[in-house]
């Protein structure tokens, strides 16, 4: 069984690891269809930015777990 600490932890590295994919996509300019409809390259930039402040809370709640 996780502790929350452990899950926060878990969760936060994930997110890390997401918004560092979307970054690696943006500088590459990989291109990704999803049902016929071309993603905009840009549109990483906000998924960057979204995965890192969610990692960031997530580590910011495991500092702040008992366990």
């Amino acid at each position: 069984m996780l502790t929350s600490k452990q899950y926060f932890q878990i969760t936060g590295v994930i997110l890390f690891i997401v918004g560092l994919a979307h970054l690696i996509r943006f500088i590459n300019g990989w291109e990704i269809v999803v049902n016929g409809w071309s993603v905009p390259v840009w549109l990483s930039i906000v998924g960057v930015l979204a995965a890192w402040y969610l990692a960031y809370n997530a580590w910011v709640l495991s500092k702040k777990s008992k366990k």
